[in-house]
């Protein structure tokens, strides 16, 4: 028997939090259910449940297991569910993934014997999985768990690979649209840095040839002034821009500079048109998907707002959460 903490919701809409014991994960959640509550959330204390091995297949820990590209997960996804179809064991399913990786692709070929090691050693398959945060997400684990309640993993699974071809095909084609916005505006930036290192000058010269003592328009002057500090600091503003984008993405990985990006993206045209339909798409998409597969409305709700991959977003779905968990 292993201790486990629930999270859930009571008929009034309360959240309930406390331990319980019990054999499993779906165990635990059972038990949950048969005091009147709804299981948000159910988690191990301490890691793993009792008696779960360690996997360690291809020599590496948890932790020192590679991540899985994102091409190969959606193949082992399809592949993993058509073996399940034609009535494979999951660990036999699983040794056959890592025998074809074995020596084309060794980050899947290592996880695939992690997982299989992992499922024999007692471990249910969503366990497993999420040993392997870097390749797995909250949202496979939780759709893989709940395909283990309802008896549908091979369903499940097909789920999933529809769903991650599907987002592949959308970042393609947002990354598509994006390229001829950005294209343009780097030709823009090395167009005007030329005019006015190379050319500006030049008409610095012939104004002052012509014009010998005349005073010149705020503007014009302007313009030359900066033109002038260019052309005699050129690496000083090389080296200025790549410190800014450096610094910028730093600033990126801070909560107020990330927030301050997102509201951005959500308002500067032309692309927040573009990153609104692409979050809405990919909000649907996921939420349906886990809707489906059988995933609590408010499981789903916080997955949904943990992929969102826009703070704002983020925050207008706990929102949304909220209000459903009050009722």
């Amino acid at each position: 028997m292993a201790k486990f903490q629930y999270t859930a919701v009571d008929v009034n809409g309360k959240e309930r939090k406390g331990t319980i014991d019990a054999s499993d994960e779906q165990e635990a959640a059972n038990l949950v259910k048969q005091m009147s509550l709804f299981p948000t959330s159910v988690v191990p204390i301490g890691g793993k449940a009792g008696g779960k091995t360690e996997a360690k297949s291809g020599g590496g820990s948890f932790f020192s297991m590679p991540k899985i590209p994102g091409k190969d997960l959606t193949q082992m996804t399809r592949q993993l569910a058509t073996l399940l179809q034609a009535g494979l064991p999951l660990v036999r399913a699983l040794r056959t993934l890592e025998r074809q990786a074995k020596g084309q692709r060794p980050a899947l070929y290592k996880v695939c014997g992690s997982l299989a090691d992992s499922v024999e050693g007692g471990s249910t398959f969503s366990e497993a999985l999420a040993n392997h945060p870097k390749s797995f997400n909250k949202l496979y684990v939780s759709m893989v768990r709940a395909g283990e309640a309802s008896g549908a993993m091979e369903v499940v699974l097909n789920r999933l690979a529809e769903f991650m071809e599907k987002a592949a095909r959308i970042a393609g084609k947002v990354k598509s649209a994006m390229v001829y916005p950005i294209a343009v505006l780097c030709i823009a930036g090395a167009i005007t840095a030329g005019l006015m290192i190379f050319i500006i000058p030049k008409f610095s010269k012939m104004f002052d040839e012509m014009l010998p003592g005349e005073s010149l328009p705020g503007v014009t002057v302007l313009v030359i002034n900066i033109s002038n500090f260019m052309k005699d600091n050129a690496v000083g503003c090389f080296i200025g821009l790549v410190v800014g984008l450096f610094v910028f993405k730093l600033l990126l990985k801070t909560k107020i500079g990330a927030l301050c990006f997102d509201i951005v993206c959500l308002k500067l045209p032309p692309f927040n048109g573009l990153v609104v339909k692409n979050i809405s798409a990919r909000f649907c998409r996921t939420l349906g998907t886990l809707m489906a597969s059988g995933v609590a409305v408010l499981q789903a709700l916080q997955i949904v707002k943990d992929t969102a991959g826009n703070e704002i977003v983020a925050r207008a779905i706990q929102s949304v959460h909220d209000h459903v968990q009050e009722g």
